[in-house]
């Protein structure tokens, strides 16, 4: 499983699609499947896995940058 999500992660640097969406899946629950793991399972844990590392970093900006905002002001125009 380990070697699974490594390899996907490996996938994910190859710059063919923004933050390898499609290609890391595929590559994913191919992996999981040739693992051993039923495909249905296969296909929860990849969208489980690309929810905690590719969505929830996404959410995690907008107050990210309010606080910014908040802490520093305006950048200065220049």
């Amino acid at each position: 499983m380990l070697l699974a999500y490594s390899a996907a992660n490996i996938v994910a640097l190859l710059p063919l699609t923004p933050g390898g969406l499609g290609i890391v899946e595929a590559s994913l629950s191919g992996l999981l499947i040739l693992a051993g793991v039923r495909p249905g399972y296969a296909f929860l844990a990849t969208l489980a896995y690309r929810v905690a590392s590719y969505w929830l970093p996404l959410l995690a900006r907008p107050p990210a940058y309010l606080l910014y905002r908040h802490r520093y002001g305006r950048p200065a125009e220049g």
